[in-house]
């Protein structure tokens, strides 16, 4: 494959599943994974325990995804189960899963949001990954943008050596 790409947060193993991806990605080839962040999905997880106690109509009034999707109920329902009854869910680090990059010879090319410049427009331009502080950074700016509203979910894009 030139290219492989997968959603890990709602497997058992998300690491074992990466490991199992990247060995059908050829010598040049791209891996492209999403994730739940671990620091902005923190809107998603209150809405969680909010939706336990309180229930589906109090979730349309806080869930801006849903409050745009309101009157089509297979997309609604859809959206509950990925976000808020799915049995297994898993939350990352943009530090974590350069690990596991670094670990299986996977060179970073970019990320969704960038984690150290605010060009998003070429995906696949490798760009620098910045240091700890500014990734942290880079997660905790991301609660508040559109992407804490659509799941907390980040890309990473990796290049096989």
């Amino acid at each position: 494959l030139v290219w492989c790409s997968g959603v890990l947060h709602h497997t058992k193993d998300p690491y074992g599943g990466f490991k199992n991806i990247q060995n059908f990605v050829k010598k040049d080839g791209y891996i492209i994974i999403g994730l739940y962040n671990k620091i902005f999905r923190i809107k998603t997880i209150i809405r969680q325990f909010f939706y336990k106690f309180l229930g589906r109509k109090f979730l349309m009034l806080l869930d801006p995804h849903l409050r745009k999707i309101k009157n089509e109920d297979e997309k609604i329902d859809a959206w509950i189960n990925d976000q808020y009854e799915h049995p297994v869910e898993s939350m990352h680090t943009f530090d974590e899963v350069l690990k596991w990059f670094d670990l299986n010879n996977i060179e970073f090319i970019n990320s969704i949001p960038c984690m150290d410049s605010f060009n998003e427009d070429k995906i696949f331009e490798k760009i620098k990954k910045g240091d700890k502080f500014s990734r942290m950074i880079t997660q905790f700016f991301s609660i508040f943008s559109p992407l804490a509203n659509e799941g907390g979910l980040f890309i990473l894009i990796g290049r096989k050596r």
